[in-house]
């Protein structure tokens, strides 16, 4: 055999005799015919015509060759593709990828180096040296390469797919099972196997409901294969791992320390009586407790029946007329419909202040959540709420006695394999409190019932943050406007309606210490800018906070 080395380093063979035939043909004695001058060889040169005809019968020669698998004639036909078109970036790309098949790394690397510095926007260049390096075990490298190539070909799912394999081989389940489902979204001839590797990713983590609905997607694929193997006998082991059943009691709590430089009452989210009363202006620490214990009776893939018990207890140390508690039970039946998730509960509150009665509400809400996307979903929210304030440490509270309609709409965008959540928001309520439509307030200096009839619009956004080193971010943002209907009895001249504009900002960073326990530390910050004084206020609340779920 005699064999002729390309630079790259590859070989084409060619048999003795073969060459001997060719070296006969064009050695033997000179006729006069073949005498002739260079002029005449240059005539028989190859014209661009030719060129493009031998590329384009080349190129499809290789990939019918490429798609049944003969790799070492694939090569060679993209090589003589090469030849008729130099640099074509498809010709070179599938080259690439027959030598990857056929375990030539370095061969493979330096045709996707060669691609990428004749383009290096070539997101295929970049996919092309990610898969050699994963090949060769190099996964951080190969990730940053796929990372390079995601930017450039969002909707490539081989992207995904080699993105999740690298995560696999780190053993970072934790991100894996989402570069799958990706992959597998855009091109579902991948979802035998990326449904495999899933599987074992959640079977690693412990998530036995994910890792059985995964094997059982790769088993039903079909096929005499390894994985399909495995996965019947890991869907065995993960079926003897799993609990009877879904649990049907969770319960969780908040222990925090906070610092208020404005102590106001807020129960519920109402609005504070005006004046020193319900807006302290003085500062004071205090200890919030929160409890939440939730019972499921009915627990399906499709209906959910269940009860909450909450109770919010806040001490202050100073202003104790300032203390809040607050009961709330509440019933709800939910049902899921594909992708639509219909909620309605019933709440009641029993709200004290001061260890006076101060609110007893009954509220009724349905909300509906809609999964557009694995990364997109959106929930609508309508309630209606029936307040019944009480006088106890306040006097003429009573007055505020009303009924809130409201309707709200708030969109989810999921992202960095669903640890991070974006939400935007619009919310409009109004209460009725039965005041009438009076010209000027009736009895100036004291509050009554046409006062607290408004019509608010909220607009909020909010973000959390993947994981930074176990620490999680939280940020939200809301904007409030209250349009009060009627002139106001704390106006200079009874004649001025109320005007809140409410700006509310949230930033917490969140660490988990184990399975069951968190850490927080939280600031909040509201500002209500209001045309009536006795309503103006601003205050800044410093948290640290113990959060616990079981």
């Amino acid at each position: 055999m005699i064999c002729v080395r390309r630079p790259r380093g590859n070989v084409i063979l060619l048999s003795s005799l073969g060459l001997g035939l060719i070296l006969l043909f064009f050695w033997c004695p000179v006729t006069a015919d073949a005498q002739s001058d260079a002029g005449s060889e240059a005539a028989n040169a190859p014209t661009a015509d030719e060129d493009v005809e031998t590329y384009e019968l080349k190129f499809s020669r290789g990939l019918v060759e490429f798609g049944r698998g003969n790799y070492e004639a694939a090569e060679i036909y993209f090589d003589l593709a090469l030849e008729g078109k130099p640099g074509d970036p498809e010709a070179s790309y599938y080259l690439g990828q027959a030598l990857l098949r056929q375990s030539k790394l370095e061969d493979a690397e330096d045709v996707f180096r060669d691609m990428v510095e004749a383009n290096p926007e070539s997101g295929k260049a970049w996919l092309g040296i990610g898969m050699v390096q994963y090949n060769r075990g190099e996964y951080q490298e190969a990730l940053t390469s796929l990372a390079a190539a995601e930017k450039l070909m969002p909707t490539d799912a081989l992207v995904y797919y080699f993105q999740g394999l690298a995560y696999h081989d780190l053993q970072d389940f934790d991100k894996s099972p989402g570069r799958f489902l990706r992959a597998m979204t855009l091109s579902p001839d991948l979802a035998p196997t990326a449904q495999y590797y899933s599987g074992v990713a959640f079977f690693k983590r412990g998530a036995m409901d994910e890792a059985k609905t995964s094997f059982e997607s790769a088993i039903a694929a079909g096929g005499d294969t390894e994985q399909v193997r495995i996965s019947k006998e890991l869907l065995t082991q993960t079926v003897s791992q799993m609990p009877a059943g879904p649990r049907k009691w969770s319960a969780s709590f908040n222990l925090a320390a906070e610092y208020d430089t404005n102590v106001v009452v807020l129960p519920s989210g109402t609005s504070p009586p005006a004046g020193s009363t319900g807006i302290s202006r003085q500062k004071d620490y205090r200890t919030v407790m929160n409890a939440n214990l939730e019972y499921r009776a009915i627990q399906t893939d499709t209906w959910t029946i269940g009860s909450t018990m909450g109770v919010y207890q806040s001490f202050h140390r100073t202003l104790s007329g300032f203390d809040v508690e607050d009961f709330n039970p509440t019933f709800y039946i939910r049902r899921q419909i594909g992708p639509v998730q219909a909620t309605a509960s019933y709440l009641y509150n029993y709200t004290l202040v001061g260890r006076s009665p101060y609110l007893i509400a009954h509220t009724a809400q349905t909300t509906f959540s809609v999964t557009e996307t694995p990364w997109t979903f959106t929930q609508v929210a309508f309630r209606f709420q029936n307040k019944d304030f009480q006088d106890g440490r306040f006097l003429l509270n009573s007055a505020r006695d009303g009924k809130n309609w409201l309707a709200g709409l708030t969109q989810y965008l999921l992202f960095a394999e669903n640890q991070g959540r974006f939400r935007l928001g619009y919310t409009y309520d109004t209460d009725n409190t039965g005041g009438g439509s009076p010209d000027v307030a009736a009895l100036p200096g004291t509050a009554e019932n046409a006062d607290w009839d408004y019509i608010g619009h909220r607009f909020s956004v909010g973000l959390e943050l993947p994981p930074i080193y176990t620490v999680e971010a939280d940020l939200a943002f809301d904007f409030y406007r209250q349009n009060y209907e009627n002139p106001n009895t704390l106006s200079a001249n009874g004649l001025i309606k109320r005007r809140d504009n409410i700006y509310a900002f949230t930033g917490a960073l969140t660490r988990e210490v184990n399975k069951y326990f968190a850490l927080s530390l939280q600031y909040a910050y509201t500002r209500d800018e209001n045309n009536i004084q006795a309503y103006d206020y601003n205050r800044s609340i410093y948290s640290l906070i113990l959060n616990g779920t079981f």
